[in-house]
């Protein structure tokens, strides 16, 4: 045992003998002696490790802000125009002119409708109705290369049904009027706005409704009406508005291709760039009366799309009665 004790004491560098065992060892805290140069040491260097650890971080942040993707680019699209009945009108510009069934609309188009009539418009895979004695303009329609769509409306009066698809996170659908603001999120709906207020009912889906810093979540079947004054209930439904959105749905004629193959190609707002375009200009007579001057750009399937200095134009190949080139100024 001896010989152990002395090899121990050997290695941990003291003497040969090592202490009998004191009881009160048990009762004391525990020590721990360093030089004070250890810590004086540590403590010097501590500004060099923070500034390195600023410069790293400064550079990581910087790789991931560059590696990081960037937003979707946005590119103005089209509506188009699926059925029209009674006396209806889009004003473009200072421009203003009656709207046919194919007629294509984009942004800052302001469409109005007459005593009994109505127009419906596919936009973006969505769907709207104007009703009689409204008046809606077109403020935002925009989609990325991945699909991404973002559409606003102003309803300055009558009324609008709204079938919408499902949104994505970075997709919107907007209605706004006098004095509300209504975000969807994928639903059935329809606004309203006369001299008194808007009104917003919700048929299924999600809405908020928003009147300044306030909002108010519609749940399908309710309804507020929004005024300067305030936020109030609607009473029971009496309007067959539900019923005319799932029609709506059932359009045959809201074919996404004819849209993509107008929205591929470039706009023209003169005739002088229609032509720089397309090396002619054509006259084209269609069976319903009218004479269109431009061109055909694009055909799917039965239908062409006629490009002119104003705007496009979907017709069926058969409603063509005649073509020919313009002639030369």
């Amino acid at each position: 045992m001896e010989n152990k004790r002395s090899s121990l004491a050997r290695a941990l560098n003291t003497s040969d003998a090592l202490p009998d065992f004191n009881p009160e060892w048990l009762t004391r805290s525990p020590r721990l002696r360093a030089d004070a140069s250890v810590f004086a040491e540590r403590t010097n260097r501590m500004p060099y490790y923070a500034a390195a650890a600023a410069v790293l971080f400064a550079l990581l942040g910087t790789s991931l802000y560059l590696r990081s993707p960037a937003p979707a680019a946005q590119v103005a699209s089209r509506g188009l125009v699926i059925s029209v009945a009674g006396p209806t009108q889009v004003q473009r510009g200072e421009a203003t002119t009656d709207l046919y069934n194919g007629d294509m609309i984009t942004e800052g188009d302001r469409i109005t409708t007459g005593k009994d009539a109505r127009v419906e418009i596919a936009l973006a895979g969505h769907s709207v109705r104007i009703l009689e004695n409204s008046s809606v303009t077109l403020l935002e329609l925009k989609k990325t290369s991945e699909g991404q769509r973002n559409v606003g409306l102003d309803v300055a009066q009558g009324t609008l049904l709204s079938s919408v698809k499902r949104l994505s996170k970075q997709e919107s659908f907007e209605v706004r009027t006098p004095v509300a603001i209504a975000g969807v999120r994928g639903t059935r709906f329809s606004v309203a706005v006369n001299d008194s207020g808007s009104q917003v009912r919700l048929y299924d889906g999600a809405v908020v409704v928003k009147r300044g810093e306030s909002e108010t979540v519609l749940s399908p079947g309710k309804g507020v009406e929004v005024t300067k004054s305030g936020v109030s209930e609607l009473t029971e439904d009496s309007t067959d508005y539900a019923q005319q959105i799932q029609e709506m749905e059932t359009n045959p004629n809201a074919d996404p291709e004819i849209i993509a193959a107008a929205d591929s190609l470039k706009s023209a707002k003169s005739e002088k760039e229609l032509k720089a375009l397309y090396q002619k200009i054509e006259i084209i007579r269609l069976r319903d009366g009218r004479v269109i001057r431009g061109v055909i750009a694009q055909q799917v399937g039965s239908r062409v799309v006629i490009h002119t200095s104003t705007g496009m134009h979907v017709v069926q190949s058969s409603e063509i009665e005649d073509q020919s080139f313009a002639e030369e100024p």
